[in-house]
This record gives structure tokens, sequence and C-alpha cells, in this order.
């Protein structure tokens, strides 16, 4: 594997990793349904441009 690829993989698996903490703050705050909801509205948005 490259340079760049290794930086990538890196990216990705602290992103994921980050995702944990973000969903553990949003639980805490604000009711699961809504929870849930807010990520397939921000998950769905980035995904109509591709369409």
């Amino acid at each position: 594997m490259d340079y760049k690829a290794r930086l990538l993989v890196m990216a990705v698996a602290l992103l994921w990793g980050f995702n944990f903490v973000v969903i553990k703050w949003g639980v805490e705050s604000i009711d699961p349904a809504m929870m849930t909801a807010l990520r397939f509205f921000f998950t769905s948005v980035p995904l109509i441009f591709f369409f």
C-alpha cells in the first residue's frame, strides 16, 4: 500500500471511531427516535446530489 492509501485508511478509521462518540453525545441529549431521524436526514441530503 502506498502512503496516500494508508492515510485514507487511517482517516476512515478515525472518522468511523469518532462517529460512536457523536452518537453517544446525541443520545444523551436527544430522544433516540429523533436522533435516528436526524441521522437518516443528514445521510440522505448529500445522496440527493448523486442522483
